[in-house]
């Protein structure tokens, strides 16, 4: 089964959603040509690309909001991992490392509070009065 370039750009262009493929440049025609010429490219990428529509990943529901582009489609596993069920779920939005700093940062001095107060409670009220005037506590 063959596959050629306009049959690919006219399927990818049909859905809805995804980022339309207005040229097909020398990069995409060198990826196009080396994708072409693999057997389980070309006997699966129209159900790949089936797949791809019930992605709700590849329309930009992830933690980045990347969407499917026809460049993604062409790379050497995609077609593969799509078949695999890879992209199904939306993954979990990565947690805010300034926010996880700050609770760490929190987390400690508040061990370390307890820590005074267990060896010198004077001495601990004293570090915890400059915590606060630091804005610390």
């Amino acid at each position: 089964m063959q596959v050629t370039m306009e049959e690919l750009i006219a399927a990818w262009n049909a859905i809805p959603g995804f980022s339309r493929c207005l040229h097909f440049g020398a990069s995409r025609r060198k990826q196009f040509g080396q994708r072409a010429k693999e057997r389980f490219f070309r006997e699966n990428w129209r159900l790949a690309l089936e797949e791809a529509q019930k992605r709700p990943f590849c329309f930009g529901e992830n933690d980045r909001g990347w969407k499917a582009t026809i460049d993604w489609f062409m790379r050497p596993e995609t077609v593969g991992k799509l078949l695999e069920g890879d992209y199904l779920k939306t993954p979990q939005k990565r947690p805010n490392l300034t926010e996880a700093r700050r609770d760490t940062y929190q987390r400690e001095w508040a061990e370390r509070r307890a820590e005074y107060a267990q060896a010198d409670p004077q001495g601990a009220a004293e570090v915890l009065r400059k915590a606060r005037m630091e804005g610390r506590a």
